[in-house]
């Protein structure tokens, strides 16, 4: 019987530690992603100020590459 209970916890043991780790992992993911985004809305930001003064089709046309590089930004950053 001693040996059931030694497998049992030897089990336990190692799931609990699994669970700690893949929790620190996605943790980690978190703060990556995070700082990630961050950074791309800072450079939003600044390159929307770009497209600020301009008016029309050429308004139109810079805020959508921008809006597809924040898109292209994001799927990276949440594929780190």
């Amino acid at each position: 019987m001693v040996g059931i209970y030694a497998i049992a916890e030897t089990t336990a043991a190692t799931m609990a530690a699994t669970f700690v780790t893949v929790e620190a992992s996605r943790h980690t993911q978190s703060v990556e992603f995070e700082g990630a985004a961050k950074r791309v809305l800072a450079e939003d930001a600044a390159a929307r100020a770009k497209c600020k003064p301009l008016t029309g089709a050429q308004k139109a046309a810079c805020n959508a590459e921008l809006w597809a590089q924040e898109r292209r930004a994001f799927s990276i950053a949440r594929h780190l």
